[in-house]
């Protein structure tokens, strides 16, 4: 069948919003789908995640560090006004400093539980659980279960932590894509 523009000129517009209902339905159908990374996305999270769980589980402060996301850095060295290096140097020597009067008895990051999505600028992340157990010098034990979000940025997967009011305000100035979007509370 032929549709001529000139004696059905609502002809094509028909067959545009028939496709894009189409195309709608499917989405409503499967709203997860479109808001999930991709499988690839996931599996480049998993990598990440065991970098960094074996980086923090052997002490290696610097490689942790360097899961800090870039714009967050650039964001916290502004706000205490210094230089990213400056920054990066100050939060590599807080966790050695913090090491010396907390031991780290057991860290879990895991992807099992994962919680994926996407922002509404189109950023994929993951909100990962955490559960960290320390052991202070007098022999006291505290577990902390918190979030870790993974964020992609410039093609690489970054890792941090978000367990208080502060360092969620922090993000949400960093990445203003991710306001709206709920993470779970600390639990100590």
């Amino acid at each position: 069948m032929t549709y001529s523009l000139t004696k059905r000129p609502f002809a094509l517009w028909r067959m545009a919003l028939l496709g894009l209902a189409m195309v709608t339905s499917a989405l409503v159908a499967d709203p997860a789908a479109a808001r999930q990374p991709s499988e690839a996305q996931k599996a480049q999270i998993a990598n990440a995640v065991a970098r960094y769980d074996n980086a923090v589980t052997n002490g290696r402060v610097r490689e942790a560090v360097g899961f800090f996301p870039p714009t967050l850095m650039r964001v916290l060295a502004r706000d205490i006004g210094t230089s990213t290096k400056n920054t990066r140097a100050r939060m590599i020597n807080g966790r050695l400093r913090f090491g010396n009067i907390i031991d780290l008895s057991s860290f879990t990051l895991s992807t099992t539980n994962a919680r994926y999505g996407v922002t509404r600028a189109g950023r994929p992340y993951a909100l990962l659980p955490t559960k960290t157990v320390f052991r202070r010098s007098g022999g006291e034990k505290f577990t902390r279960v918190s979030t870790t979000v993974a964020v992609l940025e410039n093609r690489r997967w970054y890792l941090v932590n978000v367990d208080n009011r502060r360092q969620r305000q922090l993000f949400a100035r960093a990445y203003p894509d991710f306001r709206g979007i709920s993470m779970p509370r600390t639990k100590r």
